[in-house]
């Protein structure tokens, strides 16, 4: 039996109108290149053409339709279909560029693009120019903060005059309509027309605006974005303050860690990015993760699960140049992505910043959720000059676990410290924990608690893991945000790498070596 197709009834009629080509005219895209000064004279005077309606004499430009007559003409010109038209071509058209900018690419991308918009809140800085200028001194940068207000300002002026300019097009536009309403007599025609020509010139003065706009915004962005994170208000200014210290550090000399680590049998080392564990170094590894692990999710942490990878968007967001390559490890040569891009990937390693931020950017949180208390265990990768020593502490690829937290209210330092000597304190190795001098923080920080042990070889401390607040700098540039009520408010982050294990791993084989103490100690046995 033979079935008949779908039947149209009178809801689906405009439907099977819509898709039919028999009826359809240009795109908006093709009508704004025809109503160009340098266009419009050909179609509004085209040849007779004795197969179109009114031999091609009487043209509509803005809807690209032909008439029999020229009252055909002017009646058309009255109706709304018309009127629809000559609104929806006030708007700049959709081109390839736009839809290659959504995806990163092509020119226009780079100079006008961005992925997201930050919150930048310059003009609240400024109302504490003072406390600003003060942490831009005790910090040494160099950093001129009256060129970035002039810019500021600059970029403030052209906002408003874009606006005026919208304001006065959206009055002229109301004043034309309201005229041809009560133009029946067509005794208003040249003041119609004269307004129709002001309306023109904003329109015109709009675009170059606009266009001019760009490069002026990404600059004074640029430069508000360059400033510093505040100090926290227990920072210290000058020099680094000791709050606690666990056992006393051996002043004994003793070899270098990379050397009692081959012969040992613990450690074999190609380059900087290839050093291999072995043995019970190996062990060690496995057993101090499972450790922190264990004491993380002890302590009501999550753990979570990270890319290797992230884009320059996000590194740039965490306050690092994505395109200095001493900063930070860029894939290159990738197929269609060009090395000034702003879709470059990174190698950071899943035990990053950067790796929990990829995922938090642009993310919305209900404030049910807070607080967050995630830690990641894997790889982290850094740059370092070729030149240097070939040693644990400065290895391209370490394996850390790295917490990260954020909560509505902000984070107090003395919470952190007892988690981080509950932790560090039961493993039975010398440590002390610090707080860094300002000048010596990234500007993203406002704090950095560094927990370190001495290093017999090199006769120093040494870093092996950090804790840093970034109080809401780093959540307001990638915007992890949350709602209070109608406004959308920005939390607190701390974060850092609690255990770099090479670090920690160099330290405690130069510490073992003077006291001539086993690697695996009893606790870490019942991590193995």
């Amino acid at each position: 039996m033979v079935y008949k197709g779908k039947k149209y009834n009178s809801g689906d009629t405009n439907l099977k109108k819509k898709y039919k080509t028999k009826r359809r005219v240009k795109d908006l895209d093709e009508i704004n290149e025809d109503i160009k000064p340098e266009n419009v004279q050909k179609f509004l005077n085209q040849d007779v053409d004795f197969d179109k309606p009114g031999n091609a004499q009487f043209y509509c430009i803005h809807c690209a339709r032909y008439f029999v007559s020229n009252q055909a003409l002017q009646e058309h010109f009255t109706t709304k279909l018309h009127k629809r038209r000559l609104k929806a071509l006030e708007d700049e058209p959709y081109t390839i560029e736009d839809s290659q900018r959504a995806a990163g690419q092509g020119d226009k991308a780079q100079k006008s693009f961005v992925l997201l918009t930050p919150a930048v809140d310059f003009d609240e800085q400024l109302k504490k120019k003072y406390e600003l200028l003060d942490n831009i001194k005790i910090r040494k940068l160099d950093i001129d903060i009256d060129k970035v207000e002039e810019k500021w300002a600059f970029l403030k002026n052209i906002e408003e005059q874009k606006n005026n300019l919208e304001k006065t097009k959206t009055e002229i536009g109301q004043t034309i309509k309201a005229l041809i309403k009560n133009n029946k007599e067509n005794k208003l025609s040249d003041e119609i027309e004269k307004l129709k020509l002001h309306l023109n010139i904003i329109k015109q003065d709009l675009r170059h605006i606009k266009s001019a706009s760009y490069s002026i915004e990404e600059d004074a962005n640029l430069q508000v974005l360059d400033l510093p994170n505040c100090l926290h208000s227990q920072t210290p200014r000058n020099a680094l303050l000791e709050l606690y210290k666990y056992l006393e550090n051996l002043d004994t000399k003793s070899k270098s860690h990379m050397q009692i680590g081959e012969d040992k049998g613990y450690l074999k080392c190609m380059n900087l990015f290839t050093i291999y564990l072995k043995s019970d170094a190996a062990l060690f590894e496995f057993g101090i993760q499972n450790y922190f692990s264990t004491k993380l999710l002890h302590l009501n942490y999550f753990q979570f699960s990270n890319a290797d990878f992230v884009k320059s968007v996000i590194v740039e967001g965490c306050g690092t140049n994505p395109y200095n390559s001493s900063e930070v490890l860029t894939i290159e040569n990738i197929h269609c992505v060009k090395n000034d891009a702003i879709n470059r990937l990174h190698l950071v390693g899943a035990s990053s910043l950067y790796s929990f931020m990829a995922y938090f950017t642009k993310h919305q949180i209900q404030t049910s959720n807070f607080p967050i208390n995630a830690f990641s265990i894997g790889r982290k990768y850094r740059t370092h000059d070729k030149n240097s020593t070939k040693v644990l502490f400065n290895t391209n690829q370490t394996s850390e676990v790295t917490i990260f937290r954020a909560s509505v209210n902000n984070f107090i330092l003395e919470d952190i410290l007892n988690e981080v000597i509950q932790i560090y304190q039961p493993l039975g190795y010398h440590f002390r924990v610090v707080l860094i001098p300002a000048y010596e923080l990234k500007k993203t920080e406002s704090l950095r608690l560094s927990i370190q042990m001495f290093s017999n070889y090199f006769s120093r401390y040494v870093e092996v893991g950090h804790v840093s607040f970034y109080e809401d700098y780093i959540s307001k540039r990638l915007l992890l945000n949350y709602s209070e009520g109608k406004e959308r408010m920005y939390p607190y982050v701390v974060s850092g790498s609690l255990v770099n294990i090479q670090k920690l791993l160099g330290c405690v084989l130069e510490n073992n070596y003077v006291n001539n103490e086993p690697l695996l100690t009893d606790i870490l046995y019942e991590y193995i």
